[in-house]
């Protein structure tokens, strides 16, 4: 009966446990990866000055990391 209810409720006890535990490695560079393009498209329609000045302040490192690609992609026309 106990196994029965467990997995009905596998997705609720694993979700737990991944809170408990955390995210593995590769699931944690996919949440970046996917912070980062949120980032970027948000950041898109900036100017180069103004991302440079957004550079300099304390943002997420998906933030970062956009602003980063931003620029380059902006140098390299």
């Amino acid at each position: 009966m106990t196994l029965i209810l467990l997995i009905g409720r596998w997705k609720e006890i694993k979700s737990a446990w991944l809170k408990i535990l955390g995210r593995s490695p590769e699931q944690k560079a996919q949440q970046r990866l996917s912070s980062q393009e949120q980032f970027k498209q948000k950041f898109q329609n900036l100017t180069e000055e103004q991302l440079m000045a957004k550079r300099n302040q304390k943002l997420q490192p998906g933030a970062q990391d956009a602003i980063h690609e931003l620029l380059k992609e902006k140098k390299d026309g």
